[in-house]
Formats: structure tokens, C-alpha cells, sequence
């Protein structure tokens, strides 16, 4: 099968002496880790610890590649040269670089590897030659049916924590590197088990509802709707409520739909209580 470009992502480049410490400082995950030809998820956070920018960092030889969505790419590119200071490195954009992908399951190969965030997803890789079609409506309804959230399409900027978009089960968060901005807010979280609210893929039965809908157990708001693709949504729901709504039989509606969230299997460890009420 030939590669799909994702047409909605742009790349920049972090080189220098100093990119892999630099990188460190930032991200909340472990580049330093990284060989050449590896990826990992990783975001921006801000020192709240909630997410400005997600992205997906891959090493190669001169440096690294970050491949993020098109609409976050200048404010990305600034936000990092705004931490540089005296550090010895550079970030530009590489308008020639395209984010490829071939869905599963296709096997990668080439410069093509296994989604970081999981295999399901299919592969990607950058190229700057590939003459492939558009694939990310493709690759945006099998993300939604994964459960796998996005900045700019199922939150936004600054709005949730990077456990509430699943970051941290999703390998884009290192619990071992030590700093980075936001890092004291995400230990915290990890390791006192107060994590309320997670995206979860949710079966939609009536009108899709909107982004941004909000999401309701009789008079209670527990949630909010992120993207669709097809009769799946994505939403950021309280988990408690949803347990309590779950074990009572409440409807759960968003609009005039009614929702049946989803637990996928990589989630499943996370949320032993909600899968119980759920089975």
C-alpha cells in the first residue's frame, strides 16, 4: 500500500549540541532516551501541567523531528525559541518534510515505525518525496475509535492535564527523567491517584453532537465531546460520575444523543472500577 500524507501535520527541526538536553528541560517525555530512528508522544505543558502543545518527537542522526499539527506548528516553533536562551541549538521549520502513515495493517517499514502511542494506530514516518493522497480523514476516524485525543481537535490549548488526554499511559510522559515544565503537577497527580477526568471513545445513538457539547447525567454535567468520525465521539468524562451512571443504568447524553462509552483495552488497567460497571 502506498504511504498517505497527513496533510493537517507540519514538522520542525531541533538541532545542535545542546538539542537533546534542551529538549529534556521541556517535554514531559524521555528524548534524551531516543536513537536514531525512534519516536515517543510527548507535549509542552504549562507549569499548571496542562497541555499547550502534543506532539510526536522522533531522533535522527543530525538531531530531532517534530511532528505536530499544522495549526500549532508557528506558535510551537516560537514558543520553543522562546526558551532557548543561550542554549546551543535550532528550531525551524521544515516546510518540505510531510508526516506519512500507513494504517494497519500494513507493516512498517523503511523510515516507517509503529506509532509510539500504540500499534493499532498504524505507522508513520517523515518523508520529503512522497506523492501519497490525503490520509488523515482516515487516520482521524481510527484515532477517535482508538480513544486517542489530540490537541486542536479534541481540546484546546491550555485546557486539560496531560492524565486527562491519556499522555500518560500513552508513553508521553517520563515519571524517571527528572524536571520539565509542568513536572511537579503531573508527579503529583500520578502519584497520589487523583486523576478525575480521561478521554474515552464513546458509540453515539441519535445526531452527532458537536465539539465542545456537553455531556450529562440527568441534571449533572460530566463531561464535554471532543472530535467525531462516523457514530464514534470522543469525550473528556469525570470518571466517578460516569461510574455512578454506569452502575445506576442514567442515560448519558450529549445533545439529544445518547452515549455508550468505550474502554480500550489499553486503558483498561486504568480504570478497573469503571470497567466492572461497564462489563
Amino acid at each position: 500500500m502506498a504511504p498517505l500524507i497527513l496533510t493537517d501535520r507540519a514538522v520542525i527541526s531541533v538541532r545542535g549540541a545542546d538539542a537533546p538536553a534542551f529538549l529534556q528541560s521541556l517535554l514531559s517525555a524521555d528524548c534524551e532516551a531516543l536513537i536514531s530512528g525512534d519516536a515517543c508522544p510527548a507535549a509542552l505543558l504549562t507549569p499548571q501541567g496542562k497541555i499547550l502543545f502534543d506532539m510526536i518527537v522522533f531522533r535522527d542522526e543530525s538531531g530531532f523531528l517534530v511532528d505536530c499539527r499544522s495549526q500549532f506548528v508557528d506558535a510551537l516553533a516560537k514558543r520553543l525559541s522562546f526558551y532557548r536562551l543561550r542554549s546551543k541549538v535550532e528550531i525551524c521549520l521544515q516546510e518540505s518534510f510531510q508526516v506519512v502513515w500507513l494504517p494497519p495493517p500494513v507493516a512498517p517499514a523503511g523510515e516507517f515505525s509503529d506509532d509510539p502511542r500504540s500499534a493499532e494506530l498504524g505507522s508513520r514516518g517523515l518523508s520529503n518525496n512522497c506523492s501519497g493522497k490525503d490520509g488523515s480523514s482516515a487516520y482521524h476516524q481510527l484515532r477517535v475509535a482508538l480513544g486517542i485525543a489530540e490537541a486542536g481537535l479534541d481540546y484546546d490549548p491550555d485546557a486539560v492535564f496531560a492524565h486527562e488526554a491519556n499522555l500518560d499511559i500513552l508513553s508521553g510522559v517520563s515519571f524517571s527523567k527528572g524536571c520539565f515544565i509542568g513536572q511537579e503537577v503531573v508527579s503529583r497527580m500520578h502519584h497520589r491517584g487523583t486523576v478525575r477526568k480521561r478521554f474515552l471513545p464513546c458509540e453515539v445513538e441519535g445526531d452527532i453532537p458537536q465539539t465542545g457539547t456537553p455531556v450529562n447525567v440527568g441534571e449533572r454535567t460530566i463531561g464535554t465531546i471532543g472530535s467525531s468520525a462516523g457514530r464514534q465521539v470522543l469525550s473528556l468524562l469525570r470518571l466517578d460520575h460516569l461510574e455512578a451512571a454506569l452502575s445506576s443504568k442514567t442515560p448519558i447524553l450529549a445533545g439529544g444523543a445518547i452515549l455508550t462509552p468505550r474502554i480500550p483495552d489499553w486503558l483498561r488497567g486504568e480504570i478497573p472500577n469503571l470497567l466492572r460497571q461497564s462489563a
